[in-house]
C-alpha cells in the first residue's frame, strides 16, 4: 500500500505542473491581444439569433470561452448568472461561446444551469483563432465600451474575480 503511494504523489504532482504550464502557456499566447481593438465576430445564438460584437458597442462586454464537459467550466457558471443578474442593467453583457464539437445536449445544458446570458457555439472554430486560438477553457476576455480588450483570464473565475475584472471599466 505504501509503495502506491510513493508513484502516485509524483505522478500527482508532475499532472499538476503539466496543467499549469499549459494554462501558464496558454495566457502568455493570448496575452498580446490585451490593450488592443477585440476582433469583431457574428455569433449565431442557440435561439437562432445573431450576436456581433460591434452591435455592443458602448457596452462592457464579457466573452467567455467555455464547455459543458470542462468541470472548471460547469463551476464558473453560477458566478455568471449572478454577476449577469447583477450588471446586465450597467450596460454589460456576457456572451458565453460553446466550443463544445456537437450540439448534443448544449440547450439542455444552458436551460438546465439557467444560463441568463446569450450563448453560441463556436462549431468552426473561427471565434476561437480570431481570440489568439484558445488553447485552454475556461478562457474570459474583459472588452470595454470602446471596444479594447482590457483583461484576460485563463482558468474558472469566481464571482470577485469577475467583478474586479470588469468594474473598472462600467
Amino acid at each position: 500500500m505504501k509503495k502506491r503511494y510513493k508513484t502516485a504523489i509524483p505522478l500527482l504532482f508532475l499532472t499538476v505542473l503539466i496543467l499549469a504550464a499549459g494554462c501558464l502557456s496558454a495566457q502568455q499566447a493570448n496575452k498580446g491581444l490585451v490593450g488592443n481593438p477585440a476582433p469583431d465576430f457574428t455569433l449565431t445564438l442557440l435561439n437562432g439569433n445573431t450576436l456581433s460584437l460591434h452591435d455592443l458597442k458602448g457596452k462592457v462586454v464579457i466573452l467567455n470561452f467555455w464547455a459543458t464537459w470542462c468541470p472548471p467550466c460547469r463551476g464558473e457558471i453560477p458566478d455568471f448568472v449572478r454577476f449577469y443578474a447583477d450588471y446586465a442593467k450597467q450596460d454589460c453583457e456576457i456572451i458565453g461561446v460553446s466550443v463544445d464539437s456537437g450540439d448534443s445536449g448544449l440547450q439542455e445544458f444552458v436551460k438546465k444551469n439557467r444560463m441568463n446570458y446569450p450563448v453560441g457555439r463556436d462549431s468552426s472554430q473561427q471565434l476561437s483563432i480570431m481570440y489568439g486560438g484558445i488553447r485552454a477553457i475556461p478562457t474570459t476576455f474583459v472588452i470595454d465600451r470602446k471596444g479594447i480588450i482590457r483583461k484576460m483570464q485563463v482558468g474558472a473565475v469566481d464571482l470577485t474575480t469577475l467583478e474586479n475584472m470588469a468594474k473598472p471599466y462600467l
